[in-house]
């Protein structure tokens, strides 16, 4: 069967809907390499998986350096992560082949590590279950007008 490379970040709402996937998978005969943060190595241990992890405190403190206030900062943040993420698991991952990788779509580093590897990938995507009204309320405060010297060195950097 196939040898998945599933990559994930650090929260419990993008880590707890891909057990029952990988549950799913490994139940069909596929092998499962999870990269995640150390807090949840037990959890996706349970599912069978074999468990991996990078510097959490570097995952965290890369995404909020990128800022906090704006959307844009946000995705700064996620971008960031990278720096982290991708040099760890290249190292962990030497020498090992994979099939396909799954990734969360919030970690860009994913899609990156696939390219990269020139894996087939697939992306995960949680989300919260509500109305149009309340999501937009939730966003709101994150499309107000960024100014121009928070966005500048955003945009110049990527």
């Amino acid at each position: 069967m196939a040898r998945v490379l599933f990559i994930n970040g650090g929260s419990e709402g993008h880590i707890n809907p891909t057990i029952g996937v990988v549950q799913e998978l490994i139940s069909r005969g596929e092998e499962v390499v999870y990269f995640c943060i150390e807090a949840y190595r037990e959890r996706m241990e349970k599912t069978g998986a074999s468990v991996r992890t990078f510097d959490d405190q570097k995952f965290i403190k890369a995404f909020i350096s990128g800022g906090r206030n704006y959307l844009l900062e946000r995705i700064n943040g996620l971008l960031l992560t990278a720096d982290v993420v991708i040099p760890s698991v290249l190292e962990q991952i030497e020498g090992e082949q994979f099939d396909y990788i799954i990734h969360d779509s919030m970690f860009g580093c994913g899609r990156l590590l696939a390219q990269m590897l020139k894996l087939p990938a697939v992306s995960s995507c949680t989300s919260f279950a509500q109305t149009q009204d309340s999501f937009d309320q939730i966003l709101e405060p994150f499309f107000t007008n960024t100014p121009a010297e928070i966005v500048q060195p955003i945009h110049d950097r990527f």
